[in-house]
């Protein structure tokens, strides 16, 4: 649904820059491609106001606020004594770390990439219409591609549809460091929306099955979002600095690739059911 939403505004967005008329707005200065950011922020602010509204609030009785930063942290840490204990969720986490480093530093910095790299018939840098397309293209094909690998996972199983998600990732990013014109862009955009797709719904979903069975799912969660957001800071700062000491962003693309291929093998090394870790490997560990 995400991804739908997506869809519907970035075509708005693209007709504000290629018809900037048909808004009344003036086409000049970067006017119609700076709005769309506004866009967004209206559009976000917008719709958040439907679940704010509709959705229930907490029961019982409320948090305090006092010490946030120093409870956020005990919550952090709790759940990370309790994955000493889990193997399995313990082994996911850690390839989910890995391949989702890959992830978002593809979706980040994609656009940087073509702009640098990717040129039009007439050799031309790449233009604003097209990136916005490729986007488009991705969006698109990513509401496909979750629905395609909810089905891999019901045949081939979760951790067997991310380990194929992670391999394809490998040939797209074999991919983007051999092409250099537009139209290899967009076929490329596609191939990164159906996996992107896939891979981002299964990722949640994976976790969600292997929890243990607990009413703190919030800190669980909370410890997935940690992972997933300090994955894209290391992500994009090996990006940064691949770029950094080589000065070819093509290099870039073996960093991440190395990063699906690494999450690959952490995921193959997941096992299938959760093998309990005796108490007395972890005991010392746990203590406060």
């Amino acid at each position: 649904m995400g991804y739908i939403g997506s869809v519907i505004l970035l075509i708005i967005n693209l007709l504000m820059v290629m018809k900037p008329g048909w808004f009344g707005i003036p086409d000049r200065d970067g006017l119609p491609a700076r709005l769309t950011f506004l866009s967004v922020a209206v559009w976000w602010a917008g719709w958040a106001q439907w679940p704010f509204s509709r959705l229930p609030g907490p029961s019982g009785q409320k948090p305090g606020k006092k010490h946030v930063i120093w409870s956020g942290y005990q919550e952090l840490r709790k759940v990370w004594v309790q994955l000493t204990g889990m193997r399995r969720l313990r082994r996911y986490l850690m390839a989910f770390f890995v391949f989702n480093m890959g992830i978002q530093t593809v979706m980040y910095l994609a656009v940087n990439f073509a702009k640098q790299e990717i040129k039009q018939a007439d050799g031309s840098p790449i233009s604003d219409e097209s990136l916005i397309i490729s986007v488009l293209i991705i969006q698109l094909v990513a509401a496909l591609g979750a629905l395609t690998f909810v089905q891999l996972s019901k045949r081939l199983g979760n951790l067997r549809a991310l380990l194929l998600g992670c391999l394809i990732w490998v040939g797209v990013c074999a991919m983007a460091w051999s092409i250099h014109w537009t139209y290899q862009f967009y076929i490329l955009a596609a191939l990164v929306g159906s996996v992107m797709g896939g891979c981002q719904a299964l990722s949640s979903s994976t976790y969600a099955k292997f929890l243990p069975t607990t009413r703190d799912t919030a800190s669980f969660f909370s410890f997935y979002d940690v992972s997933y957001y300090v994955g894209t800071v290391l992500g994009t700062a090996a990006y940064g600095l691949v770029y950094q000491f080589t000065g070819d962003l093509r290099n870039t693309i073996i960093a991440i690739g190395s990063f699906f291929v690494l999450g690959a093998f952490l995921l193959w090394r997941v096992p299938k059911e959760e093998v309990p870790i005796p108490a007395s490997a972890y005991s010392r560990s746990s203590q406060p």
